[in-house]
């Protein structure tokens, strides 16, 4: 299963979201946006299997990395 959420944050029910995907290893979902912006970087640290995608409201300091990480992910 892959989620893409790049219409609304309050779309996508957070917590239920980071639930499912520890409980789903092989899934994955991309994020662009999030309920609440700038998002807090902490409630997606428990799981991997969520990424964060660049058009987010709130830059932190991880962005470049996640940017690299995705594209790696995707191109290669």
């Amino acid at each position: 299963m892959t989620l893409i959420n790049a219409a609304r944050g309050d779309l996508i029910d957070e917590p239920a979201l980071i639930e499912f995907m520890a409980k789903n290893p092989s899934a994955c979902a991309y994020l662009d946006v999030f309920s609440k912006e700038p998002f807090l970087m902490e409630q997606f640290e428990k799981v991997s299997n969520i990424y964060k995608t660049s058009h987010i409201a709130g830059v932190y300091k991880d962005l470049p990395l996640e940017i690299t990480n995705f594209g790696l992910k995707v191109f290669f």
